[in-house]
């Protein structure tokens, strides 16, 4: 009898926690659509065109539904004169649109995103947006954490590095001692592709001084010529040669893959780009069947 009263007691308790479960799940659901309702229509639209942008044309949709650790947006805060006479503007107005956001941006602010709107480090002219998956973000740092602790100087974690990220007070890139191997990793590029990027960067900054005699600016890593080559010229035309585009070609989807500069048919790029390709057709999957916004939305607010 005791037996039977335990049992029943265990399967009362189940079912009221599924039904607490159940009930906070529905509450959430609630409130979300009482903030979604709460936006006005004129500014539903700057919405929905700042979110297309990101999603598909700069891969906030693999850092939202996939294990991409961040993505990122860069747009002019005002459009410089150039690009107005020469027909250059930006065809969709990403700094009015971020206006648009600002008014919103507290209402969807879940725990496991940060959006961040920092300047350009390469350009006054320039700000950048940057989604976050915190827990990628965390989990990359941590698998090549000797790496960081090297190129940074000091011991790190990510999750220390996500709080002085967070705090707002130093850049993503600064934070990083702009160093691009290390940002590159962050942005899912690989660590060898990262890596490749860093140095064909470095040589070709260094072949550039030495072609136009310009003064050399401080802040550049001037590289050592490595012993497997017998020049600079010589060790960038290498890699030019077994370097790529990552990006396949896709007509089929309004969502781009990732682009970035990659090692050719290496393990790791040949990992990542089946990861990528299914992230992809996972969003085209889930966003074939449901509103847009709201499923962008909904995901960013969690």
């Amino acid at each position: 009898m005791s037996k039977n009263r335990n049992i029943i007691l265990l399967s009362s308790i189940i079912l009221i926690t599924l039904v607490l479960i159940h009930n906070s799940g529905l509450i959430d659901r609630c409130l979300f659509y009482k903030k979604i309702e709460r936006i006005k229509e004129g500014d539903w639209a700057d919405l929905g065109l700042l979110f297309r942008q990101l999603v598909f044309e700069n891969d906030f949709g693999y850092t939202l539904f996939g294990e991409k650790p961040i993505s990122l947006a860069g747009y002019f805060i005002q459009q410089p004169v150039n690009n107005i006479i020469f027909g250059h503007s930006e065809r969709i107005p990403l700094a009015r649109l971020w206006q648009t956001w600002s008014k919103y941006h507290h209402e969807f602010e879940g725990d496991n995103f940060l959006v961040l709107n920092e300047p350009d480090p390469s350009s006054e002219e320039m700000r950048i947006i940057t989604l976050i998956n915190k827990k990628c973000f965390i989990a990359k740092v941590n698998e090549h954490q000797e790496l960081f602790m090297k190129e940074l100087g000091e011991e790190v974690t990510g999750e220390a590095l996500l709080k002085r990220v967070s705090t707002g007070n130093a850049t993503l890139f600064e934070v990083l001692h702009k160093n691009e191997q290390l940002y590159g990793i962050l942005l899912g590029y690989g660590k060898d592709n990262a890596w490749v990027f860093q140095r064909r960067y470095d040589l070709l900054k260094a072949l550039s001084h030495y072609q136009e005699c310009t003064p050399l600016n401080f802040s550049l890593r001037f590289p050592k010529r490595s012993s497997d080559f017998n020049s600079l010229e010589e060790e960038f035309s290498y890699w030019e040669q077994r370097t790529g585009s990552f990006a396949w070609p896709c007509y089929w989807s309004h969502i781009r893959p990732p682009s970035f500069v990659a090692l050719n048919n290496t393990p790791e790029t040949l990992e990542l780009q089946k990861k990528y390709r299914e992230t992809q057709r996972k969003l085209v999957d889930l966003y074939s069947k449901q509103d847009f916004l709201k499923t962008t939305l909904r995901q960013l607010s969690l």
